[in-house]
């Protein structure tokens, strides 16, 4: 007998989530990246953070696998912030997110997230 190609080897309630930090400053902008992360398959927004000393204090003790990082953060930037946490998290996924099309500025933010490729 043949098994059915439909069939999914791992159900919806075995299957791991990616465990994702948000770290923005704008409530609204927040709460619709929240929203549209758990409504991703597969994806789970399991904490928000609204600067990035609260990131460093949480996401050390909650280990997501990605952090979604926005560039201009009160007091510490999101490029310092990602710098220190790759320090604390070496293999921890950071996504940087900017609206502003500034090439040296990107660089600087691939340069402290010790990325090889941008």
């Amino acid at each position: 007998m043949k098994p059915d190609p439909s069939a999914n080897p791992n159900p919806p309630h075995l299957r791991t989530l990616v465990k994702v930090v948000l770290v923005e400053d704008k409530q609204e902008v927040r709460d619709s990246w929240a929203k549209l992360i758990n409504a991703l398959p597969g994806f789970s927004c399991i904490r928000v953070c609204s600067s990035g000393e609260e990131a460093l204090r949480v996401i050390p003790t909650v280990q997501p696998e990605v952090v979604l990082m926005d560039i201009f953060l009160p007091r510490m930037s999101g490029i310092e912030c990602t710098a220190r946490l790759k320090e604390l998290l070496p293999k921890i996924q950071i996504l940087i997110l900017t609206a502003v099309e500034d090439d040296e500025l990107v660089f600087m933010a691939c340069r402290r997230g010790r990325t090889d490729i941008c």
